[in-house]
């Protein structure tokens, strides 16, 4: 496979903390979830895992996910517990997105009890 490592792997040469040697970081295949690593070239020792993404493109696939996951989980008990103190007297949310905007709609002063 041919990984496109892009700019995550052009660095100044960092010094290696146990012998001092100064080298740049060698793109290596990765393992397990992570598409490929950095280890150092006089030794192969691990430095630290690379992704495949930019970092913009990382930001919006976890906020994508994070959305995703938000409006399909009910919510916990703790949400529901603050929109009862705050005197909703609406239906119960029944995912973490409904149960946000209720909260924020009360404490905003938007909704009445």
């Amino acid at each position: 496979m041919n990984y496109n490592l892009h700019a995550n792997l052009a660095q100044a040469p960092l010094a290696y903390p146990r012998c001092g040697a100064i080298n740049a970081p060698a793109p290596d295949l990765g393992a397990g979830l992570h598409a490929a690593s950095a280890r150092y070239e006089h030794c192969g020792l691990f430095l630290r895992r690379v992704s495949t993404h930019l970092s913009s493109e990382h930001q919006t696939r976890r906020q994508q996910d994070r959305q995703q996951a938000i409006t399909a989980r009910p919510p916990s008990a703790a949400p529901l517990a603050y929109v009862a103190v705050l005197g909703d007297m609406g239906p119960v949310p029944s995912t973490m997105v409904e149960a946000s905007a209720s909260i924020h709609a009360l404490v905003r002063g938007d909704r009445q009890p």
